[in-house]
């Protein structure tokens, strides 16, 4: 990891007026939608493509935090070990011993990642190594992350014909395989990211109260250029 300059807005600013870009905080704009606050405009906040609004909106509707997603993590902390935390990305073997030996005190996200914390790990680290136990990344799929694709996802398109004809003339020399809307993947990689979106759903179905919506059921989405 390599620390850079931040630009734009600060840790818990939502505008930049220093700046020409607005380039707001992430930590700040979560607080914000998570507080029960209404942004109408959206766009005056995040300049993004009109597609994106739409989708957020409707994100809008039901706002998940880490929180929701403690009981799955107290599972996961039970199912395992010091070993098997360590072989996950960015577990160090100190840290995954005081997991295993302070998980009967997991009763929040927050909360535990406090109880964690000391002066030699930050609570952005621990967040981040809680977050690999639960979704079970490894250093391997690091590493397959950052190795050239050999399969990708189609999620949506903006009628190129270009862009399709040079997808074909890659499957035809065989540099590289396509999934079209639902079609599942083989690479393993891809199960993972794949795990960790059925995973989102499953706890936004849960909140909201409705259905489940797999990743194979969603069309795909038309970008208009």
């Amino acid at each position: 990891p390599r620390t850079i300059p931040r630009i734009g807005a600060g840790h818990d600013e939502l505008t930049s007026p220093s700046y020409g870009m607005r380039i707001v905080s992430a930590t700040a704009l979560r607080r914000a939608l998570l507080s029960g606050k209404h942004y109408p405009d959206l766009a005056g906040i995040l300049p993004l493509p009109d597609l994106f609004y739409s989708q957020w909106h409707e994100a809008l509707s039901t706002p998940l935090s880490a929180e929701d997603f403690a009981p799955m993590l107290r599972y996961a902390l039970w199912c395992g070990d010091a070993e098997r935390f360590a072989s996950c990305l960015d577990v160090p073997h100190d840290l995954a011993r005081r997991i295993e030996k302070l998980r009967p005190c997991c009763d929040g996200w927050a909360s535990f990642a406090q109880a964690l914390k000391t002066r030699e790990r930050t609570l952005a680290q621990i967040r981040r190594a809680l977050l690999h136990i639960l979704l079970g990344i490894t250093g391997e799929d690091l590493a397959r992350a950052l190795a050239p694709p050999t399969q990708l996802r189609l999620l949506g398109h903006g009628g190129n014909a270009a862009l399709f004809h040079a997808c074909k003339k890659g499957m035809e020399k065989g540099r590289i395989s396509f999934s079209f809307g639902g079609a599942a993947l083989s690479d393993p990689f891809y199960k993972t990211d794949l795990f960790a979106s059925d995973l989102y759903e499953s706890v936004r179905a849960s909140k909201s109260g409705t259905a489940f919506v797999s990743e194979f059921s969603r069309p795909l989405m038309k970008v208009q250029p």
